[in-house]
């Protein structure tokens, strides 16, 4: 069976899930703030337009995780569990979106999070609590955005 993207969930989720990944992001960067300065040489000074270009990139990522969502697990998570117990409409756990959202962010942030922060701690010299808290940050918003993107999914 061939799905339709549909639009408008694309660009709702994907908002809504860069508004989580931003928020998460400022929580975690504020608690985690200290940690960059014991080593200030590897940063570069955030002035400018560093505000819109994190922005930007956020509903970027948000987008783009929401148009792959449908794709990893809407639809057919609770279908293939209700079918094999022989249910045909009652869903065996509610709210299903709960689970499909946080698999959804776990997925995403060991797929694409986790191996790229890895691959910063194994090439560059990094400290060890910054690559913590960037694992962290990364593991609780990409969860998150996740949820809420599945959300929009189930309620929309």
């Amino acid at each position: 069976m061939k799905r339709k993207i549909d639009n408008t969930k694309v660009i709702v989720a994907g908002i809504i899930g860069a508004l989580v990944i931003w928020l998460v992001n400022m929580g975690v960067g504020t608690m985690t703030g200290g940690l960059y300065e014991l080593t200030p040489y590897l940063w570069k000074a955030m002035d400018g337009a560093w505000t819109v270009k994190v922005i930007l990139l956020n509903v970027f990522t948000g987008i783009l995780l929401s148009w792959f969502y449908p794709m990893f697990v809407a639809g057919s998570y609770a279908e293939d569990i209700t079918a094999a117990k022989g249910k045909k409409k009652k869903k065996i756990m509610e709210p299903v979106w709960i689970e499909k959202g946080f698999f959804f962010g776990l997925v995403i942030w060991a797929l694409a999070n986790m191996i790229g922060i890895m691959m910063t701690w194994i090439t560059m010299a990094v400290p060890t609590a910054v690559i913590a808290a960037w694992l962290f940050g990364g593991l609780l918003s990409y969860m998150m955005a996740g949820i809420a993107i599945a959300f929009v999914y189930d309620k929309m």
